[in-house]
């Protein structure tokens, strides 16, 4: 079968497997987890942070 693309266009890029995409959501679960357990362990640091002003 011929490619119905015109000559002159490049390939389309590789698709991203989908285990690929679970294990990088997995990992930023994980990493956000893991704040939150820090932040639980230090709620000092988490209102210093509430109070923190830009102006």
């Amino acid at each position: 079968m011929d490619d119905p693309r015109p000559a002159g266009l490049p390939s389309q890029r590789p698709r991203v497997p989908r285990a690929v995409w679970h294990a990088v959501g997995l990992l930023a679960a994980g990493a956000i987890a893991w704040l939150l357990w820090l932040g639980y362990r230090q709620p000092g640091l988490v209102l210093d942070l509430a109070n923190l002003s830009f102006c």
